[in-house]
C-alpha cells in the first residue's frame, strides 16, 4: 500500500469512527472524543481500541504518581499521620473512581476549584497551558 493511499485509509477510518460515535453515542459523545484526542495530541490514524487502552492506563498511572505525590506532602509537611494519611488514600481513590469512570474530567476539577475557592489551576502539555482546550 503506497503512503497515500495508507493516508487516505486513515481518513475513511476516521470518518467511519465519527459516523459511528455520533450515531451510536450522539454528537456529545464525538466532542468529547475530538477534544481528548486534541488535548493530548493524537492523529487519526491511531486504532480507536489503541488509544482507549493506553488512555485507560496513563490515567491510572498519572493518579497513582498523584497520590504518592499528594501523601508524602501531607506526611512532611502537614505531619498527617498514618489514620489521617489512609483517610486521605481512601477519599483520594473515591474521587479518582469518578474520573477512571468519566463521570468527572479534569477541566472540571479545574472548575470546580476556581468557582469554589478562587484558586487558579493550569492544566499543561509540555509547559503550554492547554485549559481552554477543553472548550472547543
Amino acid at each position: 500500500m503506497s503512503k497515500q493511499d495508507y493516508i487516505m485509509q486513515g481518513r475513511n477510518e476516521g470518518i467511519a469512527f465519527c459516523d459511528k460515535i455520533a450515531t451510536e453515542k450522539g454528537l456529545e459523545e464525538l466532542h468529547r472524543i475530538a477534544r481528548q484526542r486534541k488535548l493530548v495530541g493524537l492523529k487519526t490514524l491511531i486504532d480507536p481500541r489503541l488509544y482507549e487502552r493506553d488512555l485507560e492506563e496513563a490515567k491510572r498511572q498519572i493518579l497513582d504518581t498523584i497520590l504518592i505525590m499528594s501523601i508524602i506532602v501531607l506526611k512532611d509537611e502537614f505531619d498527617f499521620g498514618n489514620k489521617r494519611l489512609d483517610r486521605f488514600r481512601k477519599r483520594f481513590n473515591e474521587k479518582s473512581e469518578c474520573f477512571e469512570t468519566g463521570n468527572v474530567t479534569w477541566i472540571d476539577l479545574i472548575e470546580q476549584i476556581q468557582e469554589e475557592n478562587g484558586i487558579e489551576l493550569q492544566l499543561r502539555k509540555n509547559d503550554t497551558n492547554i485549559w481552554n482546550w477543553g472548550k472547543l
